[in-house]
Order: C-alpha cells, then structure tokens, then sequence
C-alpha cells in the first residue's frame, strides 16, 4: 500500500459511515435526527383540518376546512387533553369554516354556503341559514363569524349555478349578511368584492370585512350601508386583529402589515416583515407573522392610538431556515412549525430549543420535504401546543 496506509483506509470508511452509505439507488445521507417528540393524541379528520378554537371546556375542530363539492366532513367538539369527542355535527357535500362560540351557541358556516347555529354543549342545531347556493365547487362561508349582542355578520359566496367555474368571480355572488343572533333570519346582506376569507371584525363601529382578492370593506352595522373600501397591496387570508378599538391590523399575504384608521378610512403605515405571509398568532401587544421565507417577525401593536415611523417596524426577526407554515404565540416564548416538521421555540427572537414533531421518511430525511405545505394551524392552550395539518390535529407538550 504505497499510497494508502491502513490507518488511512480505516479513517476514509469511518468518514464514510458518519457521512453516509452507498445503496442500489446511489449515496443516501445518514444524517442524525432530532429525537421526535411524541405527541399526547392524534385527532385524525377526513381531510384539511381548519384552525383549532377553544369553546368553553373543549376544542373545536372542523374538518373540510375550504373544501366544497366534496364528501361529508365533521365539526368536532373534543375534550382538551384527552380528544375524546363530546359531540359531532355533519356538513354534506362540503367542509366546515372557522367556527365562533358566543355564550352557550357556537356559529359557523360552511362548504355549501350555509350559516349554523349550535348548542355548544351538544351540538343540536338551532338555525340554519341558507342563502340558496346550489355550486359544486367554489364559494361557501369560511371566515370566523363575528357575533355582537343581537347579531351575527360572516362573508358568504354562493352560486345559483351547479357547474359554476370557481375560477370565474362572475359566477358567483359575495357578501357580507347580518343575521339575527336568537333566529338566524337576515338583517341585511350588502355584496362585497370578493370571498371573504378572515373576518370580519368590529372596530370604531364598523364591520370590518376583508375580501379574499385583497380588498378592505367597512360597512354600517345597523343597515348594511357600505362606509368606504380600499384596496391592499395583496390578497388577504389571515384574520384582522382589532387595535385600540378604531385601528384594525392587516397582513396580506405577501407579508405587508398595514394599519388601517377605521374612523378615518385610511391606511396610516404599511410595513413588508416577511416575503408571503403563511401563518399570525397575537399575544398581549405583539403580532407574529410567519413566512414562507423561513423568517418570523414580532410586530408591536402597542401603538397608544398613534401610528408614527415605527410602528409596523418588528421588534425582533427569527430565520428558521426553512419555511415557516404556522406560528404560536404562548408566554413568553413563541412556536414555530417549520416545513419539515419541526418545532422552534423561540424567546425574544432568539431559538431556545428546536425538536422534531413528525415522523422521519426514507425520501424525507429528518422530517418532511419542504416540498408541501402540510400544517395549517397552531395554537397554545392551556399549557399545549395543538397542531392541524391537512388529517390531524396533534397535542404536544410545550417543555419538551
């Protein structure tokens, strides 16, 4: 061995099985693994589980979240540590929206366009509203209600044609309807630009309502009058947060915050945080956003009724390296569920952990790919970390 000492090979094998080992298919990396934190339940739903909201001493889960002409799908009710379902209701031929407890009801809308009112303690309906769509895919009413003390107000699509084109806005008729809060019958219904995805809120006493193509609408609570619109600087999915009771905060889904001065009808500040906004969580004055470029940002809403050359300015920036799909805000950390799977706790923009939440694929490596987008939703409850990806709803412990 002129060239090559024993000791030489020895070490060039150990170099190769820390680094990897050569199988029929070609080289495949060995890398080491986060161990996986397992979770304390898994809730499997049919398909694309929407956001988790607390109802009383349960969680709300809706399955079919954005899903139309599609089979049956279950709004669940589940006890918080144990998943064991207190009640269930059924939507056919579509998926539930965003549901919204108020006292002892639960709203919600649906896939097939369709208000309901449920007892939230068993889930027996109380009323229904149907607006008359009769479309096989597109429309419905997706966005959280927003419920006052005589009246529920949600955006609703809806079609007359069964083979309406979703890709058409013609074929179909958007608005904002008020419904009495005791009966579900209709105070007004006033159209709006486009399918109203998050909202609507109540700020400055007007019914804030964003529609889908990216489009602020602010109408009269009491008749429906439409009070002024503008435009945004891209589409918007995610849920308006309310401000020192007349700003109402905006994240397009380019990543843009704006803050809207609702007596005033204008945009005040507008700040770009990250590059496509996926995911927002708000705790006490801060607003989260999480983005499909791997960074989140904290957002100071902390703004006295003043908006000044700060304010959108984020206190801190996190870069997890790879896309971020939802964020959590707890106290004093906050989680972010990246692509792959894992979890980043993250204190004061800084990382404090990070741990694997999925199981590991041979074709995935440590995780998942960062191919698809699989989770949708997270939150902090009462001490744990709820996960929805597009078939589960997962509970994690937060100290792992």
């Amino acid at each position: 061995m002129p060239e090559w000492s024993r000791r030489r090979l020895l070490a060039a094998a150990g170099a190769v099985g820390a680094a990897g080992v050569v199988g029929a298919g070609g080289w495949h990396l060995a890398t080491r693994c986060r161990p996986l934190v397992e979770p304390q339940w898994t809730y499997v739903g049919r398909r694309r589980l929407g956001p988790t909201v607390p109802s009383g001493n349960d969680l709300l889960l809706p399955e079919g979240y954005g899903v139309t002409g599609d089979t049956d799908h279950r709004l669940a009710a589940i006890e918080p540590f144990s998943a064991q379902v207190q009640w269930s209701v059924v939507a056919a031929g579509g998926g539930f929206g965003v549901p919204a407890r108020a006292g002892d009801t639960v709203y919600v809308g649906t896939g097939r366009d369709t208000v309901r009112a449920l007892d939230a303690e068993t889930g027996d309906r109380r009323w229904i509203y149907d607006p008359g769509g009769r479309e096989e895919h597109g429309g419905g009413a997706w966005g959280q209600p927003l419920v006052t003390d005589g009246r529920v107000y949600v955006g609703v699509s809806r079609s007359t044609d069964p083979n309406a084109d979703p890709t058409d806005p013609t074929d179909f008729t958007h608005r904002v309807v008020a419904l009495d809060r005791d009966d579900g019958s209709e105070a007004w219904a006033t159209p709006i630009s486009g399918q109203v995805w998050a909202g609507p809120v109540l700020a400055a006493g007007v019914v804030v309502a964003a529609a889908r193509e990216g489009t602020l609408h602010g109408f009269d609570p009491e008749t429906g009058e439409s009070v002024w619109e503008f435009s945004l600087p891209d589409r918007v999915t995610q849920p308006l947060a309310v401000v020192d009771r007349e700003f109402v905060v905006v994240v397009a889904d380019d990543g843009t915050v704006a803050f809207v001065d609702v007596p005033d009808a204008t945009i005040r500040r507008t700040q770009r945080v990250v590059s496509d906004a996926t995911s927002t969580a708000r705790a006490d004055d801060t607003l989260y956003v999480g983005g499909a470029d791997g960074r989140v940002a904290a957002v100071s809403t902390d703004i006295g009724g003043e908006i000044d050359a700060e304010t959108g300015t984020p206190r801190w920036e996190y870069d997890a390296g790879v896309p971020v799909d939802a964020v959590a805000a707890g106290e004093p950390e906050v989680f972010a569920i990246d692509r792959t799977g894992h979890r980043h706790r993250i204190v004061d923009g800084d990382r404090d952990a990070r741990v694997r939440l999925v199981e590991t694929h041979h074709t995935d490596g440590c995780g998942w790919d960062t191919e698809f987008r699989r989770v949708f939703d997270a939150r902090v409850h009462r001490g744990g970390l709820y996960v929805a990806s597009r078939f589960w709803t997962r509970l994690y412990p937060i100290e792992a």
